[in-house]
């Protein structure tokens, strides 16, 4: 699933401007995901959970479905946040877009 930096159609914009949302999101998972997959990614992102950026150059976050069996908390706390900021929750992978 791919959740894109959009809340009721404008770009998501944490209260820091220079904050990428999708980058800190992963940073507090790697050691969860780490765990989980037992590979490492660049960055520490390994490829369940990473961010990047759209075609219209919006910052998205790819979840990869599985999470909600392998990695249940972070899956629930990936969602949790998405919905509590109203982001676009979209099924598929990061290609789809």
């Amino acid at each position: 699933m791919v959740i894109v930096g959009k809340s009721n159609g404008r770009i998501f914009r944490p209260s820091s401007p220079d904050l990428n949302w999708a980058n800190r999101l992963c940073g507090w998972f790697v050691d969860g995901i780490h765990h989980v997959t037992n590979f490492g990614a660049p960055l520490g992102f390994a490829s369940l959970l990473y961010p990047f950026t759209n075609s219209e150059g919006v910052v998205c976050l790819f979840m990869d479905d599985s999470m909600q069996n392998t990695a249940p908390n972070i899956y629930q706390a990936v969602m949790d946040f998405a919905k509590a900021h109203e982001l676009e929750i979209q099924d598929g992978d990061k290609d789809a877009q």
